[in-house]
């Protein structure tokens, strides 16, 4: 059980910044074995219960908004990639391990007045796998 996936198949866009935020549904499918990851709502379900590892990339150009995202476990935010105030591109990322139960739902969050960029050089990514069952 693995997936990788990227936010834009191949359209330069940002997503972002909204007023409320919103679940990122990334549309770039690289790897989804087992099918963990539905790309209709952004969200990975945790198919067993076991060790899971995260990791999440994200991709900006300058100006006051800031580029982030958080990584969520079951709505709960666990970690965050920032960064923003830099008039060039940019990049941030993080990653977690995280015992989840059969059902938990791990997605990737754009908080309000955040933004990200991906295009065909798949920039803006999320992946995770399992590591152990336990």
């Amino acid at each position: 059980m693995a997936f990788t996936v990227s936010l834009e198949t191949d359209t330069n866009r940002y997503t972002g910044p909204f007023t409320v935020g919103k679940t990122l549904v990334y549309k770039h499918i690289i790897t989804n074995m087992g099918n963990v990851y539905n790309p209709n709502t952004g969200f990975f379900t945790a198919p067993v219960k076991g060790v899971y590892d995260f990791n999440f990339y994200v991709y900006g150009g300058g100006g006051p908004i800031g580029i982030g995202a958080y990584l969520r476990r079951n709505r709960e935010k666990l970690v965050m990639a920032f960064t923003g105030g830099d008039d060039h591109s940019i990049n941030a990322s993080n990653g977690v391990s995280v015992l989840l139960e059969v059902g938990d739902v791990v997605d990737i969050y754009l908080p309000a007045n955040h933004r990200i960029i991906d295009n065909g050089n798949h920039h803006s990514t999320f992946r995770g796998h399992l590591l152990f069952q336990v």
